[in-house]
């Protein structure tokens, strides 16, 4: 490339003369050059703009064009409209709309299809011409009131299917309300009406919003329904005893039917009256079409008036309520009254050996030591979910199964609630009497036909029915001999409740004592509420039951099986480098079994206690871990349907119960179910086995306890449904309690349509890591699980007992089993008199009754302690915990001093 040639202002300039031609600089043009450029652009400019002038000329010209041929083709056809009007006047048509009236009403068939294409191709067209020629909207007037016709005509059909047939079943109502229904119903013969108010909602069914606007669509229908006939009811019925089942007061109800959205309380008490008769008589129906069996128990309820007078006073009344249950798997009639083997004696006589007939079988021990050892590994697997998800492919990691009931769904079908009290030999057969005779209307060749009744119920109501069929055993009318075809069903909910309470007495030690471990020190290391315990405390200050299952099954024990596989696991090896190193499952039941034999068992104990060194404490805690696994097993028994290891555990809890030297009723009722069920029939054993839990739920992990069914019963009852001030009847409580879970499934029913599922975690159990930590440092501080007789404290502790073997050592007594002997004595009762109550039995005065017996003067459901537990469960409410708070509050009013 050339070099640039320096500047002019640049050193050693060479002059112009010799300055090199570059032939990429600029140039500049001549002068003459450059005015002739400028000529030319103002030459261009006007010329520009002749030539726009001249488009603009033509442009004019072609409009002017355009608008003459438009004003020739409008008086073209002008001419012609004028020459058809004359030739339609010529033709007889003397006005325009005469023509069209003969033209749109013709019945040829050609010009009728032709007009019918020309209205179908050019009706919006036709509407517009005539609401824009109309200056008095009287078009939009026509309209309006036709179509005022068209959506009239809709809402009647609306109207039609939400109208109830004339008497028909509440029940058939609230099985077949739907929102998601209503909705398509109205698109097929509502579609104008349904598109006007999805218009005026905004409602897109593409777009989702937190509002549901198809449920508040299919609620506008229903209040336009019923406002236009009262008659079309059905969604405000179900609104309405959805309201009732909710406890809603009656404020609500005024407000609420006067916006249409529910009918009134009057209205609604008799739709309750309705359903609470039809569901009565289905009940009848059932019980004569199906083998069922019935629990019943007794319910305490406090009237209080206002002001008091003589005949009107503050009182307390005990009542029945019972339930009825169809059997599972048992066809009716196949239980013949054959089966139970007539009542000859005043007690009955069970022929037995205790070597073999009253301690557990070598096979039930070992099938409750594999449910313990399986239930320690679960408690360390629930704690380190990495381990359970590299063990989930092991077999062993299956729950061990005795005996398990398939899975199904229980029906259930409440019985009117009656002011009975079941505490003697009469108010028992009142109550056999109201169940089988007047409620259900039985003849007595209906009983033979239907067979045995399976007939559920605590310890008071067991021990009445016995007493009662001994008493009655030589009548010959059958409804006065129960013996002949009710078969009694101890309740394992209350059996649950005695055995949590009998670990938690035998083993919550002294208050105050410097002993290092017991379940009154647990609860003062958690720095929880005080609470009384032990087995000196008083009948009417129980540990709450709730309270009592969390402290000893989700902490201590939680906590003593832990410390164990950290003690176990290997020396040196802290519980969590031991946790991350297992690989198989033979590696984790290695160290259980070893947390089992050491921690958990009577013979380690019974080793302990011969040497001449002891440790109280240690003895007590592995007798702990050893009945607080039995109780676990038992809980997760029932949970599951393993009806198998529920009867092993009672095998072991029958003894223990006699060991007490405090639950001796308990005992006896334990020992009359097991002895029971071996002397019954095979195929009578069979079918009350399998129907000793109820499923409400029809899924797995959902079976439950029957009288604890009829618990939850009771707490409804009485805490919502039962009417407050002068309205509390016991006529109303029996209305009431006939339709109970009905009013439970209307709740459920009506949150589905309405979609307000319960997403929240307000009322889940916060998380006990804290609470467990805190106790496995103290196990650990201590060495409580290790033998140490030095350690500081054991001067106080007070040895628990093992009571397996001092409930074995019973058999060897003089007095045992003196309930159970032969007896010829015949029952002789005074006239006038009702007998004594069944539970006052004779003997056992070796065994103190001064404790009551736990549970059956305690009514449950009183204390803040049992509030929760006696809630109805998931399984029948999927919400039920949000109804926590507010029946605390309503427990408040109720219950003084809560």
């Amino acid at each position: 490339m050339p070099t640039s040639v320096p500047g002019p202002t640049q050193e050693n300039d060479p002059p112009p003369e010799f300055r090199q031609y570059d032939p990429t600089g600029p140039r500049k043009p001549p002068r003459k050059r450059q005015k002739l450029i400028v000529l030319t652009d103002e030459l261009r400019a006007q010329n520009q703009a002749t030539w726009q002038e001249k488009q603009r000329e033509r442009e004019e010209e072609r409009q002017l064009e355009v608008v003459r041929k438009e004003d020739m083709q409008r008086a073209e056809q002008e001419a012609r409209l004028r020459a058809t009007l004359e030739a339609i006047k010529e033709h007889g048509y003397p006005t325009l709309f005469s023509f069209i009236s003969s033209l749109y009403s013709t019945r040829n068939q050609q010009i009728s299809s032709q007009v019918s294409k020309m209205v179908s191709e050019h009706a919006p067209q036709l509407h517009d011409f005539i609401l824009h020629r109309d200056v008095t909207d009287r078009s939009r007037t026509w309209i309006r009131s036709n179509f005022a016709v068209i959506l009239s005509t809709e809402m009647d059909k609306i109207t039609k299917i939400l109208q109830p047939e004339w008497n028909g079943d509440v029940s058939a109502v609230l099985a077949g309300f739907s929102l998601a229904g209503l909705l398509a119903a109205s698109t097929d013969i509502a579609p104008n009406l349904r598109e006007i108010i999805r218009g005026l909602l905004g409602y897109n069914e593409d777009q989702a919003t937190r509002k549901k606007k198809d449920v508040v669509l299919a609620a506008v229908l229903s209040i336009l329904a019923q406002c236009r006939n009262e008659k079309s009811s059905e969604v405000q019925t179900v609104t309405g005893v959805f309201l009732f089942a909710c406890g809603a007061p009656r404020t609500m109800y005024d407000v609420l039917n006067h916006a249409g959205f529910c009918l009134s309380y009057t209205q609604t008490v008799t739709k309750i009256k309705g359903l609470a008769a039809e569901r009565l008589e289905l009940t009848r129906q059932v019980v004569r079409e199906r083998a069922c069996q019935i629990v019943y128990d007794n319910v305490n309820i406090a009237f209080r008036v206002g002001e008091q007078r003589e005949d009107k006073k503050d009182h307390f009344d005990n009542g029945t309520t019972a339930t009825l249950l169809p059997l599972y798997g048992v066809p009716y009639g196949s239980l013949p009254l054959s089966l139970i083997p007539p009542r000859k004696t005043r007690r009955i006589a069970y022929s037995f050996e205790p070597s073999t007939d009253y301690l557990p079988t070598l096979q039930q021990i070992t099938e409750v030591e594999d449910c313990m050892l399986w239930h320690i590994e679960e408690i360390l697997l629930e704690h380190y979910p990495s381990l359970q998800e590299r063990l989930k492919a092991c077999p062993e990691l299956t729950p061990p199964m005795v005996m398990a009931i398939p899975v199904h769904k229980t029906e259930q079908y409440p019985l009117p609630a009656a002011l009975i009290d079941e505490s003697t030999i009469t108010g028992t057969l009142e109550v056999i009497d109201h169940i089988f005779f007047k409620t259900l209307k039985l003849s007595e060749d209906e009983v033979k036909a239907h067979g045995v009744f399976f007939v559920h119920g605590d310890q008071l109501t067991c021990a009445l029915l016995d007493t009662t069929s001994g008493s009655r055993r030589d009548d010959k009318v059958l409804a006065d001999n129960p013996s002949r075809f009710v078969k009694p069903q101890m309740g394992l909910f209350h059996a649950k409740v005695a055995g949590t309470r009998c670990v938690a007495n035998e083993f919550w030690g002294v208050a105050n004592s410097k002993a290092a471990w017991s379940l009154w020190k647990v609860n003062t290391v958690l720095s929880r509420k005080p609470i009384s315990g032990g087995w000196g405390v008083k009948p009417k200050q129980l540990p709450p039951y709730q309270t009592i299952v969390e402290l000893v099954l989700r902490l201590a024990l939680t906590a003593n099986v832990l410390d164990g596989y950290r003690l176990y696991c290997g020396a040196g090896i802290s519980l969590d480098v031991w946790v991350a190193g297992v690989k198989t499952h033979g590696d984790l039941r290695k160290v259980s079994r070893q947390v089992l034999e050491q921690l958990a068992s009577g013979k380690r104990v019974h080793e302990l206690r011969t040497r001449a060194v002891r440790d109280p404490v240690l003895e007590n805690i592995i007798l702990f871990n050893r009945d607080a696994l039995i109780l676990r097993a038992f809980q997760a028994a029932i949970k599951r349907g393993d009806i198998g290891t529920v009867v092993n555990v009672l095998a072991y809890w029958m003894v223990m119960f006699r060991g007490t030297g405090k639950m001796p009723k308990y005992a006896d009722i334990l020992f009359t179910t097991l002895a029971g069920l071996k002397a019954m029939d095979p195929k009578l054993r069979f079918d009350s086995l399998r129907n000793w839990l109820v499923n409400l739920s029809g899924k797995p992990n959902g079976f439950k306890e029957i009288d604890l069914l009829q618990e939850h019963h009771n707490f409804w009852l009485k805490i919502i449904y039962s009417a407050k001030g002068s309205n509390q009847s016991w006529k109303w409580l029996s209305l009431v309690s006939v339709c109970l879970f009905a009013l439970r499934d209307v709740i459920k029913q009506v949150q589905r349509s309405f979609k307000t599922p319960y997403n929240g975690k307000k009322h889940t159990s916060p998380s006990i890591q804290a609470d467990v930590a805190k106790l496995r440092g103290h196990l650990e501080t201590h060495t409580i699980q290790t033998f140490t007789p030095d350690r500081v404290g054991n001067e106080g502790a007070v040895p628990s007992r093992d009571l397996l073997a001092a409930g074995a050592a019973y058999a060897n007594t003089a007095s045992a089993f003196k309930n159970f002997r032969d007896t010829r004595r015949a029952a002789n009762y005074a006239q006038g008199r009702s007998a004594e109550p069944a539970h006052r039995t004779e003997g056992d005065e070796s065994e103190s009754d001064s404790e009551d017996e736990l549970e059956d003067e305690v009514e449950m459901g009183t204390t803040e302690g049992e509030l929760e537990d006696l809630v109805i469960g998931d399984d029948e409410f999927g919400n039920a915990r949000e109804f926590i708070d507010i029946l605390k509050g309503v427990m408040e009013k109720v219950v003084p001093g809560m």
